[in-house]
């Protein structure tokens, strides 16, 4: 969705996934009444060499939106973090995104989406309810990437809590690998998606937008107190148990 000098991603699909459906009682503003005018879609292809080898084959890639002129009680927003970073040559390190919300409402996670290049093997995204860590989801990004259904549909964050995700690289190459924006760089992005209720979106959508960090080496969980105690399912690969050291 987009307006003047003002963007945010609000869907993401690749790598064969599922489809992906809002819960019936949750939908996303746009239009009039709404601070989002436009909705642009991009696609990118990994191979588009069989169409430009044959111009009359059909290209049917798109998105089904259904529109309604009727709002839904509960509006859904992404939270987003991003990091910075570098991941040394033959090495393990965690990119690592932490910042408190500053907001005046309640928000209800219900889905979330991982991103990461070739060197990325584990997104996590939790966020520290008095001093406890909740997991909103983890996921390899390596797996198929939608958006998939938080741990917990009853699970609210609160003023004051501490939204924290970490994602984990590998890098077994020669040379180091930093952020950018192509295949060869690396990237470490969660979305969040939340719903607030309908009288409480404004107020959501300036204070509960998302969190950028400076990534490894510059910004580490064990830098702070409140956070060194961080839960193992962050390294902690969910399929085969192995730890990511």
């Amino acid at each position: 969705q987009s307006t003047w000098g003002y963007s945010r991603i609000v869907f993401g699909w690749a790598m064969d996934a599922p489809p992906f459906a809002f819960p019936k009682d949750i939908s996303l503003p746009a239009g009039a009444g709404s601070p989002h005018k436009y909705i642009v879609m991009q696609m990118h292809y990994l191979d588009a060499k069989p169409f430009l080898k044959d111009r009359t084959l059909a290209d049917h890639s798109g998105i089904e939106l259904k529109l309604s002129a009727n709002p839904t009680e509960k509006l859904a927003n992404v939270y987003t973090t991003a990091t910075n970073g570098v991941a040394p040559s033959r090495s393990v390190v965690y990119f690592d995104a932490a910042c408190e919300y500053q907001g005046d409402v309640e928000l209800h996670p219900f889905a979330y989406r991982a991103h990461a290049h070739k060197h990325g093997v584990l997104n996590s995204a939790y966020f520290l309810h008095n001093g406890q860590w909740r997991t909103i989801g983890r996921i390899s990004p390596q797996k198929p990437e939608t958006f998939y259904p938080t741990m917990s549909r009853n699970q609210v964050i609160s003023p004051g809590d501490i939204m924290a995700t970490r994602c984990v690289m590998v890098n077994r190459g020669k040379e180091d690998v930093y952020v950018g924006s192509t295949v060869n760089d690396e990237m470490c992005n969660l979305y969040i998606y939340y719903w607030v209720h309908r009288k409480d979106y404004d107020a959501a959508q300036t204070r509960a937008s998302g969190c950028t960090s400076e990534g490894w080496p510059n910004f580490k969980w064990n830098d702070f107190e409140e956070l060194r105690d961080f839960p193992m399912s962050s390294i902690t690969d969910p399929e085969s148990g192995k730890v990511f050291y």
